[in-house]
């Protein structure tokens, strides 16, 4: 019961001590036309603090900010249909990848996936890169992820710059048409059998 009190008390000053901080994400992906296509590749997260005041300042949390996505599919096999993680350059005392899975809703297939980065307090104007891995397990369509950092310990003046949507698609087949060597010959034995024809006809009309 002490503990909680604490606890209580430790939520209670710092909402009455809450600043203003101006969080802004921005995600790169290689993207295609908008799309990521890639069955799987590496990623970064930005996180940015545009002020006024530090974020998440005095918070007695070591990683009090997080960026998190929108609930993802199971793919049917009990795995995610985009997976998400840490990559080996990543600064983990800085970015902290986690996963979340939750119960299926009435009527769907297998649990939801929501993956997170938590990132310690940020000062004004200051920006946390977090390298993160992803790997895609649907076969068919596209899926939107969207991705959304929050800031439960200050105002947010700025809400436009909190999330960023990234699309994951199966890349388009490959038509295969002639090689020019084959598109060449066939023009040559167009105009071959062309002018042949016309030889033809002049004779005729000669004779």
């Amino acid at each position: 019961m002490h503990k909680l009190i604490i606890f209580i008390n430790i939520v209670i000053s710092g909402t009455l001590l809450a600043g203003t901080a101006d969080l802004a994400l921005e995600l790169e992906f290689n993207e295609f036309n908008g799309v990521v296509y890639e069955p799987q590749g590496d990623f970064i997260a930005r996180i940015t603090n545009l002020g006024p005041d530090v974020a998440a300042d005095n918070i007695p949390f070591p990683l009090p900010l997080t960026t998190f996505t929108s609930a993802i599919d199971d793919n049917g096999n009990f795995t995610p249909e985009i997976q998400f993680s840490a990559d080996t350059q990543n600064n983990n005392q800085e970015c902290y990848f986690t996963l979340a899975i939750g119960s299926p809703p009435p009527g769907s297939i297998g649990p939801k996936y929501v993956y997170g980065i938590d990132i310690p307090s940020l000062a004004v104007n200051e920006t946390i890169e977090c390298h993160g891995i992803f790997s895609r397990h649907f076969q068919s369509g596209t899926r939107d992820v969207t991705w959304q950092t929050y800031n439960s310990f200050d105002h947010d003046p700025n809400t436009d710059n909190n999330s960023q949507v990234i699309t994951f698609g199966i890349p388009p087949k490959a038509v295969s048409v002639n090689n020019v060597f084959a598109l060449v010959l066939l023009l040559l034995l167009v105009f071959y059998f062309g002018y042949h024809s016309k030889s033809n006809d002049d004779i005729k009309n000669i004779s």
